[in-house]
């Protein structure tokens, strides 16, 4: 094996992404003796791979950019082209196709070893991304030159015969994009798609119904040839044409080579990080860690720490880029940003097991609150998602009763939190938050906190845990104890259910208790051979107490309307529970009452379970305000359209008079503000579609025309418009010009004041007084906006008021 180098180097970089060739700049103008090691033929082979036109954030915006690397928001190919001209300029030494097999360390120095290299130095920079290499399918063929693992350029292909492997977002984004111009078909492990975004989901599915993508569930791939591929199903191998096979099956982490060098991680769980220095040094002496790997995988963070690591390197002091932001946000604490971190963590329970890396990613999207007693933090049925940790005071929890009164059911004082069940379910506040004792609140978005606990499982522990019973306390036993809760929040289990699972089935035996954590469910019987929807639930609600209490089996299937989470408490451990409270039974003897009353009317009156039928099976219920036309009242005058068009100044209307229509009762094309907004994720900018308190989804002023949140939207109620021509200015001498027979310059030409496309969707009247115009300016009272707990009664009088005056009639 030959010798790269004869002499051991200052510094070896591996991998050439952002944080790579951020520290080889630093390198070289720090005068060091260093290399940077890439494994493929080119610089930054993840955003390299990405598809063609790709747009990539400089994240987070707030923190400023170190060292001679550029990064802006900018397409794939601007920012490989700013980045390769870059590591020309500066002259960076770097050796492609070098892939690092081994780093050992002896004679105290590092020996690294490539494909036929040998490389020494005194320090070694790890600046590899979290991908690792492609899975294999471990089938014959594999190898082949059309089997590829990664998608360049969609409109490199049209009218092929292509196969997808992969069942994730990744594997569903390429089918979608070459499915337009192509044959593709998928082949998914799963009997479903599982863990993919619900409007991918949407999408694929939707093509599959209209044959313009083929999915095989439950199948793999058994053989690869050069034109065809064999795909076993459950019962059979059938063979697909396959003029390019693209296998989208996720890659094998970084963690096994880190560990190979030496570097301990603190758990074995799967997204735990190793435990790093200020300056990013591992447990190994001389050897760094930076970047995604690192556990900060944003751009701006690695290109910053691939400057900062010379720097230490070199003995220069220097401070995290996002030092001066965050002293700024703990203003209320003295010392560095570390001493200041490392205070408060021993403090906050849920902050235990994070590095600080980890908890200065959450500070970036946190705010803190000093709160005098009597404020209100948040109000139940408030559309707010923050999640709220305790540093000092006290806050009461209130519940507002059936008779409208609020009652304290929970004080929550220092190291507790607040706010988690919003955060996990997406809907609407389950309780009052009033401060009782002036408090200091920290406040983390909800986009940042659920980040960290994917990648903190000793926080997304004891939150689920505080879930559980906060939800008890809220929603079924506000009297009972909080060790008592605690105690049987531990006996409980969180399960998943894809759109279409049965929870429980009609006829089977009450085996367990059911509290919906997240998503909606349909409660449903079978009678005369035809199924009759008796009611939907959504988080917050229970189901499967009757079977507990009667010891009769299930009286009704209860199936997930979209994703659905929910908690189950096994019989033993329920009927234990109410043994030792006893008060706890009459609520639920009231509710078993009113549903099963509830339950006859709808058998009595179809029309009622085919009204629930149309909500479920329309998706109706899963918005929040919901925009309805009594066609009995409506005149046709088309003034709701026109006072749309009115008050907003692009001249574009939020609202079309065409839809779904049930009866007497169209359901308009126009934002629903779902409860589970599926436009707002992928926003880019991360905060240009955005939802207030009351609910209301709006797009901010500082959206860039991306289009992700129509894309994203499953009832097509978000649409680009492209900007109206500004004509050209006419001035006098112009004018004079005219008529003397002169010639326009031709410069004259209309002009666009934004040439990008903008985002419109129903706001409903932001900041207009009086609320939406639609409503407002209905001649008839037929345009009614309403929310869910509304919706379902109005229509169900409306509907059934119709219906029985036509039977009157006859």
């Amino acid at each position: 094996m030959s010798a790269g180098n004869d002499s051991p180097h200052d510094l070896i970089i591996v991998g050439a992404g952002p944080a790579g060739i951020s520290a080889a700049i630093n390198a070289q103008k720090s005068g060091l003796n260093y290399l940077l090691l890439e494994k493929t033929d080119h610089i930054a082979d993840t955003i390299h791979c990405y598809q063609k036109g790709k747009f990539v954030m400089a994240e987070p915006l707030a923190i400023p950019l170190r060292g001679g690397l550029w990064m802006e928001p900018t397409t794939r190919e601007t920012l490989l082209g700013r980045w390769s001209d870059a590591v020309r300029s500066h002259g960076v030494k770097i050796e492609f196709n070098a892939g690092v097999k081994e780093i050992t360390r002896r004679d105290g120095q590092f020996h690294i070893t490539t494909g036929d290299k040998q490389f020494a130095a005194r320090r070694v920079v790890l600046a590899m991304g979290t991908q690792g290499n492609p899975r294999r399918l471990g089938v014959p063929g594999e190898d082949l030159p059309h089997v590829q693992t990664r998608l360049a350029d969609p409109d490199a292909y049209a009218d092929q015969d292509i196969v997808v492997v992969g069942g994730g977002d990744a594997a569903i984004e390429i089918a979608l994009a070459l499915a337009a111009k192509n044959r593709v078909t998928m082949a998914v492990r799963t009997p479903e798609f599982v863990r993919v975004k619900d409007s991918l989901e949407r999408q694929a599915l939707d093509k599959a119904r209209k044959r313009q993508l083929t999915i095989h569930f439950n199948s793999a791939i058994e053989k690869i040839e050069a034109g065809s591929v064999a795909i076993k199903l459950s019962e059979s191998v059938i063979s697909v044409k396959a003029r390019v096979v693209i296998v989208k099956i996720g890659a094998i982490p970084p963690r096994p080579f880190l560990e190979s060098c030496g570097i301990e991680f603190p758990s074995k769980e799967r997204e735990a990080m190793p435990v790093l220095s200020k300056s990013f040094e591992t447990n190994v002496p001389g050897l760094f860690l930076i970047g995604a790997a690192g556990g900060r995988e944003l751009v701006k963070h690695c290109i910053n720490q691939g400057h900062e690591v010379v720097e230490h390197l070199c003995g220069r002091s220097v401070q995290p880029a996002d030092e001066a932001l965050l002293s700024e946000k703990l203003n209320f604490l003295a010392g560095a940003v570390s001493d200041r971190i490392a205070s408060i963590a021993s403090k906050v329970p849920v902050l235990s097991g994070a590095s600080e890396a980890q908890i200065r990613e959450l500070l970036l999207s946190s705010q803190f609150h000093r709160m005098a007693g009597g404020e209100f933090v948040f109000r139940q049925n408030d559309f707010s998602e923050s999640f709220y940790m305790i540093l000092d005071g006290q806050v009461d929890v209130l519940v507002k009763s059936d008779d409208g009164r609020e009652r304290a059911v929970a004080a929550l004082g220092p190291a507790q939190f607040f706010g988690e069940m919003s955060l996990i379910s997406g809907r609407r506040r389950s309780a009052s938050i009033r401060v009782a004792k002036p408090a200091l609140l920290w406040e983390a978005s909800r986009k940042a906190m659920l980040k960290f606990l994917h990648t903190t499982p000793p926080a997304k522990r004891l939150v689920d845990r505080g879930f559980l019973v906060h939800a008890f306390q809220s929603y079924l036993f506000p009297n009972v104890e909080y060790s008592s809760l605690a105690k049987l929040a531990g006996m409980a289990n969180v399960l998943k259910f894809e759109k279409g699972g049965v929870i429980v089935k009609e006829g089977d035996p009450g085996d367990a208790f059911y509290f919906l954590r997240m998503g909606t469910v349909k409660v449903s019987k079978t009678s005369e051979g035809r199924e009759v929807v008796l009611a939907y639930l959504a988080a917050g609600q229970y189901f499967g107490e009757m079977a507990l209490l009667s010891g009769e089996p299930r009286t009704a299937t209860v199936s997930a309307v979209n994703k659905v989470e929910v908690i189950q408490v096994l019989k033993g451990d329920f009927l234990a529970f109410l043994e030792s409270a006893p008060e706890c039974k009459e609520p639920i003897r009231q509710e078993i009452n009113r549903r099963q009353q509830r339950n006859v009317e709808v058998e009595l009156r179809p029309e009622m379970a085919e009204l629930g039928r149309f909500m479920i099976g329309q998706e109706v219920v899963v918005g929040d305000n919901v925009l309805l036309i009594d066609q009995d009242k409506c005149v046709r005058c088309d003034y709701c359209v026109k006072a749309c068009e009115a008050v907003h100044a692009d001249g574009q209307t939020r609202i079309k008079r065409v839809g779904i229509i049930h009866a007497n009762l169209l359901v308009p094309n126009s934002c629903r503000h779902c409860e589970n907004p599926l436009c707002m994720t992928d926003c880019p900018p991360g905060d240009a579609i955005v939802r207030d308190p009351r609910g209301e989804v709006y797009i901010r002023d500082n959206c860039i025309g991306c289009g992700k949140c129509a894309e994203n939207c499953p009832y097509g109620n978000i649409f680009m418009v492209h900007p109206k021509p500004i004509p050209p200015s006419f001035s006098l001498t112009q004018w004079v010009g005219r008529l003397l027979g002169r010639s326009e310059p031709a410069s004259a030409e209309p002009t666009h004041d934004n040439e990008r496309a903008f985002a419109v969707k129903c706001d409903l009247c932001r900041g207009i007084v009086g609320g939406p115009s639609c409503v407002r300016s209905c001649p008839t009272g037929a345009v009614m906006r309403l929310n869910p707990m509304e919706y379902y009664q109005r229509m169900q009088t409306k509907v059934l008021g119709r219906q029985g005056a036509e039977s009157r009639a006859e």
